[in-house]
Parts: structure tokens; sequence; C-alpha cells
């Protein structure tokens, strides 16, 4: 069988030939059929009529393809699988004939298709954790990020935005992040909540997109900032009006997934999930069964011992009892040991001097040799152990710290994590800022993350697609070797105003930023000490959070922050003191009036 269909269909008269060419190609391909109906002995009377009907079938088909040109685009399909499936077989189809290259391709093509099946219902499992996350039913959470991938997002990244919305808004809902509230109430929008007070969050945004455009760049900045907005949601936002058509074309192109179908998906998930699980164990039990019956006394073991001795050592008296099973596990390599230390070979008896020449293991030779390594075996682990000791942390280890320093941009200038906007910095270099000093550029990552953490947005996943959005990074790589690095999960949420975690996740990324991470663990704790107790960081940051880390972080220095705190107060609110003096013999009165810090002078009299 060597025919092979493929058929290109064009208006006018190609169309015509093409069908005489079908035609003509199941007019040679029926003798063929016949020629394989009388090699076909395998199937009897049953595959001799099965065979009866796809050449009538093709018959059929061919008859169509003369009478009417609206079937082709039906037929084609099913001829070429059928001349692909000849090819493929090649010189084999002779013998195994038509019906086994269909049958094939049919088994070919379920296998296909479970696996197929099995990737969908993962990803509506993953669909249903992330719609849940978002306190959003899954057709409304699947149509906001098939907008957000209509603009260019993957579908992961999309994911994670509308993820890291919901969060922002719920906890400003909550009255737990004012900056939002009060951006919000600025721009005129407002949070919609669902009736169990939960935020709706396809709603909000679409109040906010009917405004955004119209806000000037500097308040757009101001909003996405507050918002926390990733580079995905701030593209959806200044679409403005165009949202509804955005999530219309969600629907339309199929991004929006039906709840119940997705339902069904992920409990089809959960029973290939079991199944496997149950297939695993079963393949287990079976193999553990047979192994333990073959292995049982642990010849097979000894035997391939026996083997690799006489392979590695030659032939001789001491490989050949371990082939044969006089000797088990390490006794020929304590017997060949004692065979070639001309000391210890002195100190056995002449029983065992004798059993050890033959590579046979006695009881005597055994407690000597246990008594003789004794020592040696204490000396041995008194030094493993001091070598566990001096081990690092397990997962600190991984964490970079005090690397030689390279040429790198981010460390030239003095912005170890490469942001692209800051306060206080200095000057830019190709669109990332400059600072003047090391402290400050880490200060400044620190408040970053920070950020992050006041609006919810804490995992590697969120903060990553954030940082560096998929447009100008391998995001995933990031991703990986960062989590890798640190030993938080990608999904992990993650405390980002507890400086350990800072420390630990800043180390990580300015690493992966500048391939290399110079500073040392006190650099990096100072910087972000900085950002959380100098008012030089504290623009856009959540109050009740920084004033929460302020109180956690005073610690045994609390009487300074106090007198600070009191200081700060009289310095943002000016107190004047009047002071009146009377003279208690004349009546006379003086007054004075001085602000805070002012001193008060009066002349005294001698009387």
């Amino acid at each position: 069988m060597s025919n092979s269909f493929d058929f290109e269909l064009t208006a006018g008269d190609k169309a015509t030939a093409t069908i005489i060419r079908i035609d003509e190609a199941l007019k040679k391909l029926n003798p063929q059929i016949e020629q394989t109906r009388k090699g076909l002995k395998f199937g009897g009377q049953e595959s001799d009529d099965k065979l009866d009907g796809l050449s009538s079938r093709l018959s059929n088909m061919s008859r169509a393809a003369r009478d009417n040109v609206q079937f082709i685009g039906d037929m084609v399909p099913p001829l070429k699988m059928v001349g692909e499936l000849a090819l493929k077989f090649g010189g084999t189809a002779g013998r195994f004939g038509l019906a086994g290259a269909a049958a094939y391709g049919m088994a070919k093509g379920g296998m296909a298709a479970a696996d197929a099946l099995k990737q969908v219902s993962r990803t509506a499992y993953d669909l249903d954790i992330s719609a849940k996350n978002a306190g959003m039913r899954v057709d409304d959470f699947s149509r906001l990020s098939g907008a957000m991938q209509i603009l260019g997002a993957d579908s992961e990244t999309a994911h994670a935005s509308v993820e890291g919305l919901f969060k922002t808004f719920n906890d400003a809902a909550a009255g737990n992040n004012s900056g939002v509230l009060a951006v919000m109430s600025q721009i005129g929008a407002q949070i919609v909540k669902n009736k169990n007070g939960t935020v709706d969050v396809l709603k909000t945004i679409e109040s906010i997109a009917q405004i955004f455009p119209s806000l000037r760049p500097e308040m757009q900045k101001t909003v996405a900032d507050a918002l926390g907005l990733t580079p995905e949601t701030l593209s959806l936002m200044r679409e403005g009006n165009r949202l509804k058509e955005l999530l219309a074309k969600s629907d339309k192109f199929g991004l929006t997934v039906d709840p119940a179908i997705n339902n069904q998906l992920t409990e089809l998930n959960q029973t290939i999930n079991e199944l496997g699980a149950a297939w695993d164990g079963l393949k287990n039990r079976t193999s553990q069964k047979i192994s333990g019956a073959v292995l049982s006394d642990g010849s097979v073991k000894d035997g391939l011992e026996g083997v690799e001795d006489i392979l590695t050592n030659g032939l001789d008296s001491i490989s050949l009892s371990h082939f044969l099973g006089a000797t088990r596990g390490k006794e020929a390599d304590q017997l060949r040991w004692a065979y070639n230390n001309p000391e210890f070979y002195k100190s056995l008896g002449t029983t065992d001097k004798v059993a050890l020449d033959f590579g046979v293991m006695t009881d005597g030779f055994r407690q000597r040799y246990n008594d003789w390594m004794r020592p040696v075996n204490a000396a041995e682990q008194l030094q493993a152990d001091l070598n566990g000791a001096l081990q690092p942390v397990p997962g600190v280890s991984e964490v970079p710290y005090d690397q030689q320093p390279n040429n790198a941009r981010g460390l030239r200038n003095h912005n170890p994590g490469n942001l692209r906007h800051a306060p206080n910095a200095t000057g830019t270099d190709g669109g990332f800022v400059q600072f003047n000093n090391d402290e400050d550029g880490l200060s400044a990552q620190a408040r970053q993350l920070m950020l992050y953490g006041d609006r919810g947005n804490n995992t590697l996943n969120g903060i990553l697609h954030t940082y560096a959005p998929s447009s100008e990074n391998k995001t995933r790589a990031y991703i990986d070797d960062v989590s890798q690095i640190t030993g938080y999960k990608p999904a992990e949420r993650l405390n980002l105003h507890d400086p350990e975690v800072l420390q630990r996740l800043m180390a990580a990324m300015i690493k992966h930023e500048n391939g290399a991470q110079p500073y040392s663990r006190d650099q990096i704790a100072d910087g972000v000490n900085t950002a959380i107790f100098d008012d030089r960081w504290r623009g856009l940051r959540d109050g009740n959070i920084l004033a929460q880390q302020r109180g956690a972080g005073a610690g045994d220095g609390a009487g300074g922050d106090i007198s600070q705190a009191i200081k700060t107060a009289f310095d943002d609110n000016p107190m004047k003191l009047d002071v009146t003096i009377t003279n208690d013999q004349t009546g006379a009165r003086k007054s004075a009036t001085v602000s805070s810090g002012g001193r008060v002078v009066f002349p005294m009299s001698n009387n």
C-alpha cells in the first residue's frame, strides 16, 4: 500500500480536477483492497464482511465526489487518514492489511485523546482554584482573564493578576488598606460587593475602567501604584469603555469557561488522579510480591556481588567463595583487607588463618576483625559527626551572600533590584533609576516588596509576574530560580512584612538580576530596617501596616522610639506657651508668649 491522499481545493476548474483525482485514486485503491481481502485469513468471514463494508463506503465516497462538491470537506479528512496510515505502515501494510492499519490509527487516536482529556481536566482544576482564590465564579474569572489574554497576556499571568486584584480590593473593603480606599474615592470609583459581602472584582474593574482613561498620566500612575496593578491589568484599564467589548470577545473566542463543564472536568481530574494512584499502588504491590519472593534469601544479591568481585579483583579464593555464597555482603571486602594486612594476619589463630586462605569467614575472624576495627570506626564516626556539625543550616546555605561583585548595571547604579521607579533616586540609566549608595538601593527594593505585601500580592508567582513581567523577562525562569534559592514554593503565601523573609527574598532576586549577590546579611538587613523606620520610604505604604511593623521592631530600643515619636508629635503640632508673673507687692504683671523650644527670661529686681 503506497497510496497517499493530499488535496488542495480551490474555486473554479481546479475543484473539478481534484474530484477527478479523488475518483481515480479510489478506483486504484479498490483492487488493492481486494488483494488484501484474499490475503486476510486471520479474521474469517467477519473480517471479510468488514472489508466489504469498507470497500462499499469508499465506493460511495467516490460516487458522492462525482455527484456533489459540497461534501468534499467531509470526505478529505478520512481519505488523508487512510493514505497516511498506509505510508506509516509501509511494507507491513501488505501483511497487516488495511483493517489493521485503521485499527492502529484508532488506538493511537484514543491514546492521544486520553492524554488531552487528562491535560484539560488538570487545567480545569487549576482554574477552579484560581477562581476560588479570587472569590469569583469560574465564568466571571475566566472572562476577565480572557480579556487580558486578548490584549497579549498569557493565561498564567492573567490568572495571577486577577487573584491579586481580589486581595487588594477585599482588604480595602474590610478597612485594612486605607490607601486604596483613598485613591478610589479620589477618582470617583467604588468597590462593588456581592450579596455575601465579598468584593465583586469584575464590576469593580468595570467601575474603574470607565474613569481611568480620562485621568491625567500622573494620576493614572498614582492609581496603578496604589492598586498594585500589573502591566496586564493596567493595559485592561486603559481600554476604558472597550472593556465590555473585550469581555464579550472572551465569550466569543471560547476563553470564558462554563462553570458546570469546568466542575465536571475538575471532578474528572480528581478521578484521574485517584486512578493513577491506584494503578501505581497496584504496580508497587505486585512488584514487591514478586521481588520479595525472588530476593527473600538474599542469594540473588550475593550472587551478583560475587560476579562483580570476580570482575573487579580477578578469580581468587575470596571472590570464588563470594560467588558461591560462602561469604555475603561486605565479608569478602573484610577478608581481602585482612589477607593484605600482615600485622592483622599474624594476630589470627591457625584455624582462622586457614579459613582466610580459602576465602571463608569464621566466627573467630569476625570477632577479631571487629575488635581491631573498633577504634578506627570510632575515629571515623567522630569525624563524620564533626563534619555534620560544621555543615550550614539546610536552606540558608543556598541563599547567596558576600559574593564577588561584577560590573552589572544594577550594581553600578546602586540599584541591585533594577527598579524603574522609586523615591529618593538621583538619576536614571536606560530606564532604571540610580541611587547615591547601596543602602538606598536596598531600601528601595525592600519598600517595593512591602508595597506588594500591603496590597496582597504575596506569592512568588504574583510578585515576580508584576516585578518582572513576561513582556520583558523570562518570568517563569525567574520564579523557578528564586524558588530554588529561597525554598519558597511559587504559590506559597509569604509575609512580606517580616524582615527575615524580605532579606532572604531580596538576596535571591539580587542574584538573579545581577548574576552576583555581593551584599552581606547585615547590609541587606540594614536596608530593610531603613525602609521600615525611615520616613523617606513611607510613601504609598499602608499606614496601619507600617505602624504595626514599627511597633514590632521597637524591641529593646522602645524608649528611643517613644522619644522620637514624642518629638515628631511636637514638631508636627507646634505649641505656644503663655507665662504671666505677678508682683505680690505692687500687683504689677509681666507676660510673655513663646513657641516650642523657646526660653522665657525676666529681669529680677533686688527687692
